[in-house]
């Protein structure tokens, strides 16, 4: 099973907005923790650098992943004359970064016997094995992915950080600035504007909310991906 590591955010030179006298170290760790899971998950999944060790592939058995050479066009072909994917390893994770680490059946490959073309693992001169079903999958890669937080989202999660330390504190959270209308203890706010932004992977908090419109302007969940059922899947 593989595991994914979370790189800590470098907030050299970012100042809170907000005032962390007397709070606990603990909850302002826990609050930037918060802070940057919540940026990542309404940045499509993709803000923050992470670490995948032993993500588990296995190559599709299409047609004859036999001995590979390079056509003419430069391209290369398996053992029947055909364009194949016996080379090619679409990675999971994605953007990628740089690979540390490929195993087949529990070898460290040569890092020259492979090379990273944006998302894709291509083995060089070589196929990746073609394993049955039931047999365990063949290749284990090590590899970083993410996006650098840049100065607009450290702001973005100090931001939210304060709000989740005020919140965690039993005090009174920064109301979103578009909220028009209040009733509770004498404020009141428009729930339906609230569910709104919510639904639209918004927060309220015009920081956080400019930084998600830039990153993510189509709101997505995650990464667009294409999927088929010759490509190399991605086991467990």
């Amino acid at each position: 099973m593989s595991v994914t590591v979370a790189a800590a955010w470098d907030f050299t030179g970012i100042t809170l907005p907000c005032s962390t006298e007397g709070v606990d170290e603990q909850v302002l760790a826990d609050a930037e923790v918060a802070a940057r899971q919540y940026l990542w998950a309404l940045s499509g999944r993709r803000v923050g650098l992470f670490t995948t060790t032993g993500e588990l592939y296995r190559a599709p058995c299409t047609a004859a992943c036999g001995i590979p050479y390079k056509g003419t066009d430069g391209q290369w072909r398996n053992g029947s004359g055909a364009a194949h994917s016996c080379c090619s390893l679409p990675l999971f994770q994605q953007p990628i970064r740089d690979i540390d680490a490929v195993r087949v059946h529990g070898v460290t490959l040569d890092p020259a016997s492979y090379a990273l073309e944006q998302s894709t693992l291509r083995r060089v001169g070589a196929c990746w094995p073609c394993e049955d079903e039931c047999d365990p999958a063949p290749i284990e890669v090590d590899y970083q992915h993410g996006l650098r937080p840049d100065s607009f989202a450290l702001l973005a999660a100090a931001s939210l950080q304060c709000e989740f330390i005020a919140g965690w504190g039993g005090g009174a959270c920064r109301l979103p600035s578009r909220v028009t209308s209040i009733t509770r203890q004498g404020v009141s706010m428009d729930l339906d504007t609230a569910i709104d932004w919510a639904n639209e992977g918004l927060t309220g908090i015009a920081t956080v909310d400019a930084y998600l419109r830039v990153v993510n302007p189509n709101r997505l969940v995650q990464r667009s991906r294409v999927g088929s059922v010759d490509l190399p899947r991605r086991v467990g």
